[in-house]
């Protein structure tokens, strides 16, 4: 189940950020203490953006994503394919599975949601980014019909300097 977070999520949101940081098969580039981190989610909470996956079963949150449409400004160096105005972009930001339960579809059930609250939400497009490096998330993106619209090379969120793709796709 994936749901709008709320307050007592956000320890679990900031536990599956420190795994994914410090986890030697995820490719993130992220950094303990830089990005993402607790706050990162709690303003994402404030702002009414922050979504959870919650496994059915245990109540557990196992993953979650930042969807709004606050494109970064390095976006303007993309070779976006499908025009789009502002307030008919969603953005994806910061989406995580927790690793230990990697292979279970979280990714894909958070991905469905992000299209499915994008079309609700009168958008006619997705964008985002990735870091170059990693090839687990970019193959979700793929997989979900995403296409690559350039890469660029910046710091962003605090981040050293560093290459990422940019991903869109056209929604009907």
């Amino acid at each position: 189940m994936i749901r709008k977070a709320v307050k007592d999520d956000i320890a679990d949101i900031a536990a599956i950020y420190e795994k994914i940081v410090n986890c030697s098969d995820c490719l993130t580039g992220w950094l303990s203490g830089v990005y993402p981190t607790a706050d990162t989610a709690l303003s994402a909470l404030k702002n009414g953006e922050l979504f959870v996956y919650v496994d059915n079963l245990t109540g557990s949150v196992r993953g979650s994503c930042i969807l709004n449409k606050k494109q970064s400004s390095a976006y303007t160096l993309g070779s976006w394919r499908y025009p789009a105005a502002d307030d008919e972009v969603m953005v994806l930001h910061t989406i995580t599975a927790d690793p230990e339960y990697a292979g279970k579809g979280i990714g894909d059930a958070l991905m469905d949601f992000y299209e499915e609250y994008a079309k609700k939400s009168g958008c006619s497009a997705l964008r985002f980014n990735a870091n170059i490096n990693n090839t687990p998330a970019r193959k979700l993106y793929e997989k979900h019909g995403c296409i690559e619209a350039g890469t660029i090379r910046k710091d962003l969120n605090g981040l050293p300097e560093a290459v990422y793709v940019l991903y869109e796709k056209k929604l009907k």
